[in-house]
């Protein structure tokens, strides 16, 4: 296998010789500190699952002092004793190919491939620039990145490596997994930061964790709020699909009716003071029920607003008249 990563302009011969064994240059052989092609090269790799370990197994060796030159040479050896290279070999050879014969048709399918990379972006919900889809397309020639492993690198550089303010998208399917989570928390009557939420849509996003396991983490957060009650209630709730508010409608509908108002929902400040209650001073924690909640709601003094309320005080005030004789 051949290191022309370590350099690119190495002859074309020696480059497609299954047999060839580099000699790195002087200059490099005696360096302290990887140069900058090597050191790509290996960072390139190391965005591979498969190869993660390896790079950072070799990496590892320069801190051990070992010689720069040994280390592009005995990671490309170990390198190809890989599976994964043995999959992606021949690919890599046509690659080189193309690019030291026909250095037009390498270029034409080197932008074929930023495009696709800005549009796959943009299927997230983000705006690339240029120079970085352009290097992206020149590492999935270089290293045969996956589709998955071309979404992690546009997700790093979108998100995960950003020092400055973020700034969410407005479309994508990042933003279709945020509203997701951010939805599911709200009818699990739970708060969670905007931060976690946008953290866990990219963490879906780029496969670093799955939708189940942010849905699981949100049943965890169900039980720490809501610890009164049963952890297998909670459990059975989240297997069938139904959220706390599912579980709390009957008291919702019972408020809607009592107040005369549909568009009432559980965001309202009345559930925050009112939706838990204890039978005794010092028992324990429960829901509201539904008949419990409407007879504080006849307390309030937007149930003195309603038709009800002004259909119950004239009964009230004609029964009173009968009694004294007035009707």
């Amino acid at each position: 296998m051949s290191s022309y990563y370590s350099n690119w302009s190495q002859d074309y011969t020696n480059a497609m010789d299954p047999n060839y064994v580099p000699e790195l240059p002087e200059l490099i052989r005696n360096q302290d500190t990887l140069g900058a092609a090597d050191l790509a090269m290996l960072t390139g790799y190391g965005k591979i699952p498969e190869l993660e370990g390896l790079v950072q197994e070799w990496l590892a060796k320069a801190d051990e002092g070992l010689n720069p030159a040994n280390i592009v040479a005995g990671f490309l050896a170990a390198l190809a004793e890989r599976p994964w290279w043995a999959e992606h070999e021949e690919g890599w050879r046509a690659e080189q190919e193309l690019y030291y014969n026909d250095r037009a048709t390498w270029q034409a399918k080197h932008d074929v491939y930023a495009g696709d990379i800005t549009r796959f972006a943009e299927g997230l919900g983000y705006t690339l620039d240029e120079e970085f889809a352009a290097s992206l397309a020149t590492d999935i020639i270089r290293y045969g990145y996956t589709d998955s492993e071309i979404e992690r690198e546009i997700l790093n550089n979108t998100y995960y490596d950003q020092t400055d303010a973020y700034t969410p998208p407005e479309t994508g399917t990042v933003r279709g997994e945020y509203d997701r989570i951010k939805r599911l928390a709200s009818e699990n009557l739970i708060s969670v930061s905007d931060d976690w939420v946008w953290r866990q849509a990219h963490n879906v996003a780029s496969e670093k964790t799955t939708g189940s396991s942010v849905d699981q983490q949100l049943v965890n957060l169900v039980k720490a709020q809501y610890s009164f009650m049963d952890p297998a209630i909670i459990d059975n709730l989240a297997q069938a699909q139904t959220t706390i508010s599912d579980h709390l409608y009957p008291v919702l509908d019972q408020m809607r009716t009592t107040w005369g108002d549909p568009s009432l929902t559980f965001e309202d400040d009345w559930f925050d003071t009112n939706m838990i209650v204890k039978d005794e001073a010092d028992g324990p924690d429960r829901f509201i029920t539904a008949k419990e909640a409407q007879r504080k709601a006849r307390q309030d003094d937007r149930y003195l607003t309603t038709d009800q309320n002004r259909q119950d005080m004239t009964s009230m005030s004609n029964a009173m008249m009968r009694v004294f004789g007035v009707l």
